[in-house]
């Protein structure tokens, strides 16, 4: 009794993630079950863990706050659904991380993608 179970990456080291380039969760690095609703939001300042993600990170009911950078394991393709996001420090994230996406196995929304998107 007394747990407060967390859904969401922490500890230390480095989170490395590159999505499947193929099949049922191609291009998916990341997915947060969207029944979940406590122990989601994440606190991100760039190195507890340190992320390395290629691919979509989908925590739909996450308060997502980052303060610092992520990379990316192999090719370029950074995507977020998440609830709310907040940017702040260097914050880098929307740095060109479109550009190999297709090739990670994830199919962004046609047209051109800016540096945010807000989808509803």
């Amino acid at each position: 009794a007394g747990l407060s179970p967390s859904h969401i990456p922490t500890g230390t080291g480095t989170l490395q993630i590159a999505a499947p380039k193929s099949g049922t969760w191609s291009g998916d690095a990341i997915w947060q079950d969207n029944t979940l609703t406590s122990g989601v939001d994440i606190s991100y300042n760039g190195n507890n863990p340190t992320w390395d993600i290629t691919g979509l990170v989908y925590v739909p009911n996450s308060n997502v706050s980052i303060t610092g950078a992520v990379g990316k394991d192999g090719l370029s393709c950074f995507a977020l659904v998440d609830y709310t996001l907040s940017l702040s420090g260097t914050g880098a994230i929307f740095q060109d991380p479109q550009s190999q996406c297709r090739q990670a196995g994830l199919n962004p929304p046609a047209g051109p993608i800016t540096r945010q998107t807000l989808v509803f």
